[in-house]
């Protein structure tokens, strides 16, 4: 019926796969893209700069935070009920087929782009983590994300 569908998707698909998807979002603006252009994208959009309380955030405490809360959900998963009814195993299977179906779209995206790239090792990596409005910058062999300032940098 329509309540132990809503239950499950409740459970599987509005948790733990979102809060993936928002730490891989994470990690690709503040370590990938760099939070020195996010800040400078922002000070292009308000006039003003983001503070190393921000930039620290987006750098280390977000990313970390969300990965603690995704592995801790991960570690505690209690399988879904609806009042006294248990769910069969089935059901919680599909579950997990639904949840990480989102979750692995990510990999398998970037597993694909990657392979799918021309050059070398290092030149496919370049044009993987450089944006698409930079990739002039690839061909010269100015890639900002293969500078140890672009990583540590907050």
């Amino acid at each position: 019926g329509g309540i132990y569908v809503f239950t499950l998707l409740d459970h599987f698909a509005a948790g733990t796969s979102i809060l993936f998807g928002v730490f891989i979002e994470a990690i690709g603006v503040a370590w990938f893209y760099g939070v020195q252009q996010f800040s400078d994208d922002i000070k292009q959009m308000t006039g003003q700069r983001p503070n190393l309380y921000w930039r620290l955030c987006w750098k280390l405490v977000s990313p970390c935070f969300l990965l603690y809360v995704v592995v801790v959900s991960i570690v505690t998963f209690r399988p879904p009920h609806y009042g006294d009814y248990i769910f069969p195993d089935w059901a919680n299977a599909l579950g997990w087929i639904i949840a990480t179906s989102s979750m692995a779209m990510v990999p398998i995206y970037a597993t694909y782009k990657f392979c799918s790239l021309p050059g070398s090792f290092r030149e496919k990596l370049a044009y993987a983590i450089t944006p698409e409005k930079d990739r002039q910058l690839v061909d010269r062999g100015e890639v900002r994300q293969f500078t140890l300032r672009h990583w540590l940098l907050v």
